[in-house]
């Protein structure tokens, strides 16, 4: 539910440069791949890019919460 509300409001923004490549299966597969080999990974976190790949800035995030709404981020 809340990558189908984040994919909608994104797409809602495309006019205004903003994108989401959604790759709901990489935390699955670095964890299959962590337990085959036998470790253990707990904690999984995600890095944000703009579109021409470099970070983005805390305030492009701020605008993100509001427009999305923080409960679905």
């Amino acid at each position: 539910m809340r990558l189908g509300v984040l994919e909608a409001a994104t797409k809602r923004r495309d006019s205004e440069g903003l994108e989401l490549e959604l790759m709901t299966n990489r935390a699955s597969n670095i964890t299959l791949a962590l337990r085959e080999n036998g470790m253990l990974g707990d904690n999984f976190g995600f890095h944000l890019t703009n579109m021409l790949r470099n970070p983005v800035k805390a305030k492009e995030i701020e605008f993100a919460n509001r427009q999305i709404g923080e409960t679905s981020l």
